[in-house]
Parts: structure tokens; C-alpha cells; sequence
């Protein structure tokens, strides 16, 4: 049989406990954490002048960087 001093009944639980709360915490925090999205950038063709710009805002329509058209977002 294995010999345990008041001690040892004591820590070995106390110590086990500790450990796996520190675990879950961590887990908890882990899960918790926020996430970076990457959104892909539209893609945009202006009717006026031609030009193919990309944009990384979630807007329907963009205006274009050379004449100020405001354009649709190309379908993929």
C-alpha cells in the first residue's frame, strides 16, 4: 500500500484541481478570442471608362478612382 503523509492527501487533489481549471480557463479564453475575418476585395469594372479597381469596403457599388462613376461590383 502506498504511504500518503496529511500533506500529500491534501496537495496531490488541491494541485490536480488547479491544474485542470487553469487548463479550462485557458481553453475559455482561447475560444473567446476574436477572430480576424480577411475579406476578399471586390472587384469593380467602371461602364464609363474601363477600369478594373479593386476595393476591400463591403459596399454594393464604388466609385471609380479616375473619373468618380459610382459602378457595381462584378459577380464571381
Amino acid at each position: 500500500m502506498i504511504e500518503l503523509s496529511y500533506n500529500q492527501i491534501i496537495l496531490i487533489p488541491l494541485t490536480l484541481c488547479l491544474l485542470w481549471l487553469g487548463w479550462s480557463s485557458y481553453w475559455a479564453m482561447r475560444r473567446e478570442r476574436p477572430r480576424v475575418v480577411k475579406i476578399s476585395p471586390q472587384i469593380f469594372r467602371c461602364t464609363d471608362c474601363s477600369k478594373v479597381y479593386l476595393t476591400q469596403k463591403r459596399y454594393p457599388m464604388s466609385s471609380c478612382p479616375n473619373c468618380g462613376l459610382m459602378n457595381e461590383a462584378i459577380q464571381r
